[in-house]
């Protein structure tokens, strides 16, 4: 395979480099400190590491000296190693392979696993996520533990590669590119590569298929830039160091990945100082280094933007509208208020049908409408009319009601009942309830177990669950009332289907569809979504806290609770497993009690209509 474009000497980059953010490459360089990381964080690792042990020790099990498994302790040793296995005809998988570096490329690296191919090897990465989906017209070459080979892969139908593999594929093709470099491929060997995902079934990427992306790219298309991007950071990181005044190339923008990324702290501060755009909830980071490229870089930048001109100016560009906005918006200004918008317009009529579905009917409309908005270049990106609504009431620190929204509407049952499951990756092992009759507090009620969980465990806890349900619902019944479920979010109707659905139990499947289908029902972050424009998301815990309800926990989390979760079942002593119990009960409570306190607020709550909002006052 040719290399493409060379670069200038400097850092070796490794295949985490190109997958992983650019931000963290020159917060790297320029020796910014480093997270502890969270519990959760660290054990998401420590489970990356055990699923990658697995798969060795199973192809060992499979093959057994046909594997080498390089020793990572030492580079050199490894380099050595890895390089005589290479040689040896009887060696058919290098796991851990310590490959040369490529100083021309700027590339170094380490493949999870090196398959035989021909004369030569193909690489493999091994991931503890998903990487493909069931999709009826999907269809990708798939190969086991057992048969890993190439030659040996067969086209598994109804499964598609996921979007989030790109970042796998990118991987791979900067390992191809080093194994290029070693002459260690098969001649002519067609450019793929291999993930084994957390169930550890291998499915192999075509690195030159043109699929990813809205541009139709392959992954070593993508990589040529995504690499170039890396390096140029890196230089650029590397000169700032040695002189300040030189400006640094990227800048921290929110997305998916920080989560879990060691610079999070350091990143966050530097965001949160800058007021980045990229915060704004809902905001997608490509979209906001988009803004930021035309001079809309903070949260407070857009909030001065016009949501009515942004939703004019998106759908005249989507219909294709021949007319001049600006233009327009001009003649408007300079003709009679009451002139009709079609004296104004001419002949284009996709402008027309535009402004008429919009309610723009005469000039007054029309010269309401803010002609920097309406010249945006990015002005089709995303939900612009409503992302400008969200910063603006992020600049306000107030919650709104939407447009047309008369009053919040949370439907009520005479017992209700605020429902919260938690989770961990085995399964559901608690739901927890919050009961109320008639506004009278009746306690929480916890469906748990804290034995190892298994699917018939699950299905009985939801069982328990349901009966307990239908209980609350013929007392209601009984009283000439009604019952409501309110639950945040669709994750709990969700577990409900797939245990059911998986449980054998047609007269279950049955009882599940009934309740998650019925008015009883209640998903309070579609009532939220549906009445309210808040800046500052509208998960659970931002939405209580907005209104001042606290968790017990000082940490309270979804992702570290699965740790408590751990030692609440495997702990090494009576009172840890208790102490990790008791935690995530109140911990559960807390949730069924945040749900509770913001139907109350929703119902109690003053709101402004977006549609009156007004900048805050200075001073």
């Amino acid at each position: 395979m040719a290399h493409d474009a060379q670069v200038s000497p400097g850092e070796l980059l490794d295949g985490h480099a190109v997958r992983n953010c650019p931000v963290r490459l020159q917060q790297r360089a320029l020796g910014i400190p480093e997270d502890h990381g969270s519990e959760a964080a660290s054990k998401w690792r420590d489970a990356a590491v055990l699923h990658r042990h697995d798969v060795a020790h199973g192809l060992q099990a499979v093959f057994g000296d046909a594997v080498v498994v390089v020793d990572r302790q030492r580079l050199v040793d490894a380099r050595r190693q890895t390089a005589a296995a290479v040689e040896d005809p009887n060696c058919a998988l290098i796991v851990n392979a310590a490959l040369p570096e490529d100083p021309r490329g700027r590339r170094r690296g380490w493949a999870d696993l090196l398959v035989r191919s021909g004369t030569g090897f193909v690489p493999v990465v091994v991931k503890h996520h998903k990487v493909v989906e069931a999709k009826p017209q999907g269809r990708t070459l798939a190969g086991t533990l057992a048969s890993p080979f190439l030659g040996e892969a067969t086209w598994e139908r109804g499964q598609a590669v996921v979007r989030g593999a790109q970042a796998d594929g990118l991987e791979l093709v900067h390992l191809w590119h080093l194994l290029d470099a070693a002459g260690w491929l098969d001649d002519g060997a067609l450019p793929i590569g291999g993930v084994v995902d957390a169930r550890e079934r291998l499915w192999w990427l075509p690195l030159d298929e043109q699929r990813w992306g809205p541009r139709r790219q392959s992954l070593l298309e993508r990589y040529v830039k995504e690499f170039a991007l890396r390096v140029a950071v890196a230089d650029r990181a590397e000169a700032h160091r040695g002189d300040p005044a030189v400006e640094l190339l990227v800048q921290p923008l929110r997305k998916q990945e920080c989560e879990r990324c060691s610079f999070a702290t350091a990143c966050g501060e530097e965001m949160a100082a800058n007021d980045s755009l990229s915060l704004l909830s809902g905001m997608q980071w490509r979209h906001a280094l988009a803004h930021s490229r035309v001079g809309i870089r903070t949260r407070a930048d857009l909030a001065e933007l016009d949501p009515a001109s942004a939703a004019v100016a998106k759908a005249h560009r989507i219909a294709g509208g021949a007319e001049d906005l600006g233009a327009l918006l001009h003649r408007a200004a300079a003709a009679d208020p009451a002139t009709p918008v079609g004296n104004l317009v001419g002949e284009d009529l996709a402008t027309r049908r535009v402004l008429r579905h919009l309610g723009m009917q005469t000039a007054a409309d029309l010269a309401r409408l803010d002609l920097r908005t309406l010249e945006l270049p990015t002005v089709a990106l995303g939900a612009l009319p409503e992302e400008i609504e969200r910063a603006r009431a992020h600049v306000t620190g107030r919650a709104y009601r939407r447009g047309g929204v008369e009053a919040v509407v949370v439907p009520r049952g005479t017992i209700e009942v605020d429902l919260d499951m938690e989770r961990s990756v085995e399964g559901v092992y608690l739901w927890g309830m919050v009961v109320t009759a008639d506004e009278v507090d009746e306690g929480y009620t916890a469906v748990v177990s804290f034995d190892p969980l298994s699917p018939h465990g699950e299905v009985n806890l939801v069982r328990q669950m349901l009966d307990h349900l239908d209980a609350l619902a013929a007392r209601a019944l009984e009283a000439g009332g009604s019952l409501r479920v309110y639950a945040y979010s669709n994750a709990e109707a969700d577990e409900l289907r797939r245990i059911s659905g998986h449980s054998g139990d047609a007269q279950l499947e049955r009882q599940v569809a009934r309740l998650v289908g019925s008015q009883a029902w209640v998903d309070l972050r579609v009532v939220v979504e549906r009445h309210l424009v808040v800046g500052h998301g509208v998960g659970l815990k931002k939405m209580a806290t907005h209104f001042g309800f606290t968790w017990r926990d000082e940490d309270p989390s979804g992702l570290e609770s699965m740790a408590w979760y751990d030692r609440a079942v495997t702990g090494e002593t009576d009172a840890l497993r208790m102490a990790n119990r008791e935690r995530l009960l109140a911990y559960n409570e807390d949730d069924c009690r945040a749900t509770l306190a913001l139907r109350r607020w929703l119902d109690a709550a003053e709101l402004p209509s977006i549609e009156d909002w007004e900048p805050a006052s200075e001073g």
